[in-house]
């Protein structure tokens, strides 16, 4: 089962965080007036190895917990990314290492949600199966109250750090 968020995961990683985190470097290094700086191998292969890996985590966490996700694949994948904003949505975020704090704020949470919607779209395609131990009664409540949670700590988290950045 844990094929499934390699086979989602990474894909859905290097698409939109490889793709879209470079992107959104690019804007933020021309709007503080870089002039677009350099774009260099080393730099755009860092890149697509930490989305990879990011992705490949969120692909595990996603197969985990898609259980407890409402709706089809798209509305799956959109409440996935929103989770994975609120949980891990500062960890894009360090105002020392961008060139504009308050629009990487705006500008890398927006890779959370199509993230979610890419990875819920690859794995589900795969396989839409979830296992019978996830249905039980105790088990889904269980796993309703886990997730809301965690998305709840991790929005607190991304909260008071934002104000800190902000």
């Amino acid at each position: 089962m844990m094929i499934l968020g390699i086979l989602g995961g990474i894909p859905a990683g290097l698409l939109v965080g490889g793709i879209g985190g470079r992107l959104i470097m690019r804007i933020l290094t021309i709007n503080h007036g870089g002039g677009g700086g350099e774009i260099t191998a080393g730099g755009t292969f860092g890149v697509i190895i930490a989305a990879g890996i990011f992705g490949l985590v969120g692909g595990f966490v996603y197969v985990l917990i898609r259980r407890w996700l409402p709706g089809g694949r798209l509305l799956k994948g959109l409440v996935f990314g929103l989770v994975l904003l609120c949980f891990f949505g500062t960890t894009l975020l360090d105002p020392d290492n961008v060139p504009s704090p308050r629009l990487s704020v705006v500008l890398f949470p927006l890779l959370f949600p199509p993230y979610g919607v890419v990875a819920s779209l690859f794995i589900e395609r795969f396989d839409p199966y979830v296992p019978p131990l996830f249905t039980r009664f105790p088990i889904t409540v269980l796993g309703y109250l886990l997730i809301a949670g965690f998305a709840a700590f991790g929005l607190y988290s991304s909260l008071v750090e934002i104000n800190a950045i902000v």
